[in-house]
């Protein structure tokens, strides 16, 4: 119960986080949907770092990329002052980006008001789990647009690269502690999120040491046998070993044998 607790709580100040964060990256032309309407359901405070309490300048939201001063009241005024807006340009984030933003912050407010219709009760871990696969998704979306863009740029790259990392450490918390799992099948996952992490990674290493000459000879070609081994690919690791010069001279030998069934057998003991 205590566990389910902490984790309302983490989830309601990511959503807090999230808020802020949605509304200083979303386009000053107003990108808007039901999320961000209601989101001043929810009134967010911002706390500036190092501003007194007693400063007598207060702010407040008024849209994307717009703040609204205005001056403390006070018990010895007599009048209100006027007000002013203060708003700055769009952060320079592609359309891609603004609707991950804009997706996830609907996410956390939907499963926010989930927690507010339960009052007394904790989050049932189903809900808490369909939408961590919603927010895993809208990131995989994310990062398949920004590479997919004609016109792909370093920074897009660059993004691309960062929101993969986002999903992969969200991927692991999700194995960990939200979905609950028998022991087995938690490690089954475990072996497949491994997969996956590396997967990128093991690309570039097999084409690196494919193209080594000859491959068996290149520094990280056994670590690599055995990396593919334990996570369970088993056919990229014959594929690798295919291109050992030992097994190569077999595999010239067989072919200039005389096809029977004897000769078939001992090679294959031989291997």
């Amino acid at each position: 119960m205590k566990d389910r607790q902490r984790l309302r709580k983490s989830w309601l100040e990511i959503k807090t986080l999230l808020n802020t964060l949605v509304w200083r990256l979303c386009s000053s032309e107003g990108e808007m949907d039901d999320s961000f309407q209601r989101a001043s359901l929810y009134p967010t405070t911002l706390l500036v770092p190092g501003l007194p309490a007693n400063c007598p300048l207060l702010a407040s939201w008024s849209g994307p990329q717009r703040l609204v001063l205005f001056p403390r009241p006070t018990e010895g005024a007599r009048q209100w002052a006027g007000l002013a807006q203060v708003s700055w340009d769009a952060a320079q984030w592609n359309s891609i980006t603004r609707r991950l933003a804009n997706q996830s912050h609907g996410y956390f407010l939907s499963l926010h008001e989930a927690g507010r219709e339960g009052e007394g009760q904790s989050l049932q871990g189903s809900d808490i789990l369909l939408y961590s696969r919603y927010f895993r998704s809208a990131l995989h979306e994310c990062v398949l647009g920004l590479r997919g863009r004609g016109s792909s740029s370093w920074e897009h790259e660059r993004q691309a690269q960062v929101f993969s990392t986002m999903a992969l450490v969200w991927h692991l918390v999700e194995i960990l502690f939200i979905e609950v799992l028998p022991a087995g099948c938690l490690v089954k996952q475990l072996v497949e999120w491994v997969t996956w992490a590396g997967q990128e990674r093991d690309k570039k290493r097999l084409k690196e040491i494919l193209g080594h000459t000859p491959p068996d000879s290149h520094h990280g070609y056994w670590r690599m046998v055995y990396r593919l081994v334990l996570t369970g690919r088993l056919s990229e690791a014959r594929n690798l070993l295919a291109h050992h010069s030992a097994f190569s001279a077999r595999e010239d030998v067989s072919h200039k044998l005389p096809y029977n069934r004897t000769n078939l057998l001992l090679i294959g003991l031989r291997l």
